[in-house]
């Protein structure tokens, strides 16, 4: 029996002898292999955080370059502001320097306005005066210009193009000739169809359809008068031979009229009459007019 556990003890003192040097050499190969691990998780942690550091570093310095650019637009920013508060104060002065000249405008359009007011309504009261050639017509024109004027219906512009456009009529017709159709009132209330003469703003005279009657139209000192009494024969003769010329029935010459009105007598003192023209029964005709010079 003691032979028999000698043996055993002895077998298991030569395992274990055996068994220790393999038992030390594994574990010092997983130590080995674990601070190999260690330094390679070390080293992957090192270049992670190079890594780290690196992004950190680029975005500080990412974030400083945005930082700057907008620390640079602001101060952009801030100029332009300060630009356009300045372009603003300039179109507030501008503005009110516009103001004040469109009220000035505006004054000096309404005096002209009333300038013109007076001026059509003189020129109205000079009509009146004037060679009584579509007179009611004329001033009819120029009252209901002064009254749109005055009323603001009417432009300024307008206005003042209307009286040149008058004028411009009145030193129109006083530099022709006209032949037309008409009725003449004789001082004695008769109506007579014949034919006027007219030449520019100095002469107008009338003849009957039988040429027995003869009439013209004469200044004096309370305007125009129609003289059909107590015509001359040279007076006669010569409204008639002014209409034939006129007509270019009879060639060009040298025709004296009669461009003083006579005084007219106490018991038949003339009667004022409108021109022919300015009745409705007056026609124009188409007239050859004179040439050579003026009858």
């Amino acid at each position: 029996m003691q032979s028999i556990l000698r043996t055993f003890f002895s077998g298991a003192s030569l395992f274990l002898i055996c068994f220790l040097p393999l038992a030390g050499q594994e574990t010092l190969s997983s130590v080995q292999r674990e601070l190999d691990r260690v330094e390679k998780e070390i080293a992957r942690e090192k270049d992670l955080h190079q890594s780290e550091l690196k992004r950190a570093q680029a975005f500080e310095k990412s974030k400083a370059e945005k930082f700057a650019a907008i620390n640079r637009q602001l101060v952009l920013s801030q100029n332009k502001v300060d630009s356009l508060k300045k372009e603003v104060a300039r179109s507030g002065a501008r503005k009110n320097a516009h103001r004040n000249q469109i009220a000035l405008y505006q004054r000096k359009q309404e005096e002209f306005r009333a300038h013109l007011v007076k001026e059509s309504r003189e020129l109205a009261s000079f009509f009146r005066q004037d060679f009584p050639y579509q007179h009611e017509r004329r001033i009819a024109e120029l009252e209901n210009l002064s009254q749109s004027l005055e009323a603001g219906t009417l432009g300024v512009e307008e206005g003042l193009f209307r009286i040149f456009g008058a004028i411009e009529e009145a030193v129109g017709f006083s530099r022709d000739s006209e032949v037309y159709a008409g009725v003449h009132r004789t001082l004695d209330g008769r109506n007579l169809d014949g034919k006027f003469v007219r030449l520019g703003a100095v002469f107008l005279g009338f003849v009957s359809q039988d040429g027995k009657h003869v009439a013209h139209l004469a200044p004096s000192d309370s305007g125009y008068v129609w003289l059909d009494t107590d015509v001359s024969p040279e007076a006669r003769k010569g409204v008639v031979l002014a209409l034939s010329v006129a007509e270019g029935k009879t060639p060009p010459e040298l025709v004296s009229l009669p461009f003083i009105a006579v005084q007219p007598k106490s018991s038949g003192k003339p009667k004022v009459t409108p021109a022919a023209s300015d009745t409705a029964t007056a026609q124009p005709i188409k007239a050859a007019p004179a040439t050579g010079g003026r009858p």
